[in-house]
């Protein structure tokens, strides 16, 4: 084998990697976003009404009583079940955002805020 062969299959792995963690890191810093503003139709054991319509987004665990539905603008009714979003009281009629974050080679992602107290009034 030639020096310049050897170089070049000692270092070819190296280049891989980087590419590939350039490409990766590329993906995390530019996703593609979609908002939407929602309302909370339900929660607990009254999200079962709505369960026929809606796509399920998240589920954390089988407890009905983490239930959430949100009725949404562009992405219509969506389900999420996460005991998180009870830190803080939520009930039905509150406003909500929702963003999706769409990767190339990631998994796609879903970011639920839920607006529980007054509104802030801007200078």
């Amino acid at each position: 084998m030639t020096r310049q062969t050897k170089l070049t299959l000692m270092f070819a792995p190296f280049v891989l990697f980087f590419a590939g963690l350039a490409y990766l890191v590329n993906d995390l810093r530019h996703p593609a976003i979609t908002g939407d503003q929602c309302v909370i139709t339900a929660t607990g054991a009254d999200v079962q009404a709505y369960r026929a319509e809606g796509r399920e987004i998240y589920r954390h665990s089988e407890n009905k009583q983490n239930d959430v539905s949100l009725r949404c603008n562009r992405f219509g009714t969506l389900l999420l079940n996460d005991s998180q979003i009870f830190i803080t009281p939520v009930k039905s009629g509150q406003d909500a955002e929702v963003q999706l974050k769409q990767y190339h080679i990631l998994p796609q992602r879903w970011v639920v805020s839920v607006h529980t107290g007054p509104e802030k009034k801007l200078n």
